[in-house]
């Protein structure tokens, strides 16, 4: 029983010397409460304490340690999802402020321009149009254009 209440003061005496907010809760009485702590490079922890008064004087403390480790690790995940999807928002943003969507279409050659404006022609009507020509010459970027400048709301699907 001895050596029991030995381990347990020496317990009590080693988390005295090395719990800074506990060891200023018994010199101080000043209480913590949510004080975020990082004790190894994997845990992180909520420290709440407070002293025990008698007869005005500290006879002891109170502490209390949580585990939020998930909810750290979650919150940064959050953090890098939400900043990830505002750098698409900004994008997408920046690619609809072009009301001409067939600004997006390079080529500058005669011919180039008449299909540009067959397109635009074309796209002002609720025509259905259907675009033929060989593996890579462009066909899906016309439709995405065709598409966007109707101002439809129904997204592109190709």
């Amino acid at each position: 029983m001895i050596e029991s209440m030995k381990k347990d003061t020496n317990r009590w005496w080693y988390y005295y010397e090395t719990s800074s907010s506990y060891k200023v809760t018994m010199e101080t009485g000043q209480s913590f409460r949510d004080k975020h702590h990082k004790p190894r490079e994997d845990l992180f922890v909520l420290i709440n304490s407070s002293p025990i008064f008698n007869n005005d004087r500290i006879v002891g403390a109170v502490a209390t340690e949580t585990d939020i480790t998930s909810q750290v690790i979650m919150t940064q995940e959050l953090m890098n999802a939400s900043s990830k999807i505002l750098q698409l928002q900004n994008e997408v943003s920046r690619l609809e402020l072009s009301h001409d969507s067939f600004q997006q279409i390079k080529g500058s050659s005669q011919l180039m321009k008449e299909t540009v404006s067959l397109s635009r022609k074309m796209s002002e009507t609720s025509a259905n149009i259907l675009l033929l020509g060989e593996t890579g010459v462009g066909k899906e970027v016309f439709a995405k254009a065709i598409h966007f400048y109707r101002g439809t709301s129904s997204p592109f699907i190709a």
